[in-house]
C-alpha cells in the first residue's frame, strides 16, 4: 500500500516519502533540528526539546526520521547556517523540499526566495509576485506556516 504523502512537485497526496533523515547542530539560536526527504530540507525547528522534536516528526509525518549526520546535504546546510548567523552568507543553496505546502503557499515560498537581503516587501508585493494581488492575507498564512522560515525568508 502507498502511504500517503504529499507529492514534492505537484502538492497532491500521492507520493510516497522514500527516505526522511535528520541532523542536529548548534546555532546562536539554540539546536537546530533540521530534516529532509530525497529532494531536500522539508523542516527546520530550533529550540526544542528531544522530545517534542519526534513528537513532532510522528503527528507532521506518521513516523520517526533516521538520524544522518553525515548526511552531505545536512553537513552542507549546517555550514551553510553557521556563515548565516557569522554575517558571511546571505543567499543558501541548499535544495528545498516544500512538503507541507499547498500550491498556493509553494508559490509565494517560492516567490519569497527570490527577494535579496536584507530587502523588505509587503506581503501585497509578494501576493502580486504570484499572481494573486488580493491575497496578501493568505501570503501572511503562508508565513506563518513555514517549515522552513529561516531559508526562506
Amino acid at each position: 500500500m502507498i502511504e500517503k504523502t504529499k507529492d514534492v512537485n505537484h502538492g497532491i497526496f500521492n507520493q510516497q516519502i522514500n527516505k526522511l533523515f535528520y541532523s542536529v547542530f548548534p546555532s546562536p539560536i539554540g539546536l537546530m533540528y533540521a530534516v529532509a526527504t530525497d529532494h531536500g530540507v522539508c523542516r527546520l525547528t530550533y529550540d526544542v526539546s528531544d522530545e517534542a522534536f519526534e513528537t513532532d516528526l510522528m503527528n507532521r509525518y506518521g513516523r520517526p526520521a533516521e538520524y544522518a549526520s553525515s548526511s552531505p546535504l545536512l553537513q552542507s546546510l549546517e555550514n551553510q547556517m553557521t556563515q548565516y548567523f557569522m554575517g558571511a552568507l546571505t543567499r543558501f543553496d541548499i535544495p528545498l523540499d516544500f512538503l507541507e505546502g499547498t500550491p498556493f503557499y509553494r508559490r509565494v515560498w517560492r516567490a519569497q526566495q527570490k527577494i535579496p537581503f536584507g530587502q523588505v516587501c509587503s506581503y501585497k508585493w509578494v501576493a502580486e509576485q504570484v499572481g494573486k494581488p488580493r491575497a496578501a492575507r493568505a501570503v501572511g498564512q503562508a508565513n506563518r506556516r513555514s517549515c522552513i522560515s529561516i531559508l526562506v525568508p
